[in-house]
């Protein structure tokens, strides 16, 4: 889950890592990341458009002179808040949240501002935020999708099964067909995951995070040449050091050790280089 912040570790890292160990002792740090976000941050925003972070603080003074002129307009206090979030203002941005949804409430604002209570720890109002988004319109996937994705952080795989289906239900997106896949990957059915993986390459397979999935099921049923080809695929997309460590231990599954420490020796160096 990108597409914004997923994760309540970092405003930039979309999902906590879990470790999997798969049939066959193949084992993966790879998490769905459901929407281009795992969690949907700012999909659709309002009016405005959410800005580039080296423009955010441009951003900021742009939208408080028009909430000098317009103190009611709610597209601007929600513009704001993201804004304000994207500098790791949660405070500020907390408060035109909250103005913008006692102006206009919508159900993508709940789904930030849900994000933003997630990310402070408070599971309880996020939860409620995302309810809220929910209850206003069945159809919205933003709210769906980041509770989904919070819900599979904590281990609730079939409640995030749910909305997952749902958000597929209201528009088919590549993102949640992936982390559908994946909370049936946990929940161990493993042939309706590979089909959900299946669908989200069809509609997305530039997204690294959906030939992560479905390689990570691959994987577990026992398909390894399959799994490679799918690690090598997101490697090829988005290079990370869990993607060369997965990719690894499935060739040593697959009897290929040489190539198994090659791929160790790649996830080490972009490790280290990542260090520097």
């Amino acid at each position: 889950m990108l597409h914004g912040l997923l994760s309540r570790a970092s405003l930039l890292v979309f999902v906590a890592a879990l470790s999997v160990v798969s049939a066959g002792g193949v084992e993966s740090s790879e998490t769905p990341q459901a929407p281009a976000s795992g969690r949907i941050g700012s999909v659709h925003p309002g009016d405005g458009s959410v800005p580039a972070p080296d423009s955010a603080a441009e951003a900021v003074t742009a939208y408080r002179r028009t909430l000098a002129v317009s103190p009611d307009d709610a597209r601007t206090h929600y513009d704001l808040a993201l804004a304000l979030r994207g500098l790791g203002d949660l405070r500020g941005a907390g408060e035109h949240f909250t103005r913008s949804l006692a102006l206009e409430p919508r159900c993508e604002t709940y789904a930030d501002f849900g994000l933003l209570q997630d990310r402070l720890g408070r599971e309880d109002l996020a939860r409620e935020s995302y309810e809220k988004g929910i209850a206003l319109d069945s159809t919205c996937s933003a709210a769906r999708m980041n509770f989904a994705s919070m819900l599979i952080e904590d281990g609730k795989y079939e409640e995030a099964g749910v909305h997952y289906r749902k958000a597929i239900e209201a528009k088919p997106s590549a993102e949640a067909h992936s982390g559908l896949g994946f909370a049936l990957n946990q929940l161990g059915r493993l042939d309706e995951a590979a089909k959900e993986h299946e669908a989200a390459v069809a509609l997305d397979p530039g997204l690294a995070e959906v030939h992560r999935n479905r390689a990570l099921t691959q994987a577990r049923l026992g398909a390894y040449e399959e799994a490679i080809v799918s690690y090598r695929r997101a490697i090829a997309i988005e290079p990370r050091v869990s993607t060369y460590y997965s990719l690894a231990g499935v060739l040593r599954s697959a009897g290929r050790k040489d190539e198994a420490e090659a791929e160790y020796r790649r996830g080490r160096e972009l490790s280290g280089r990542a260090k520097e």
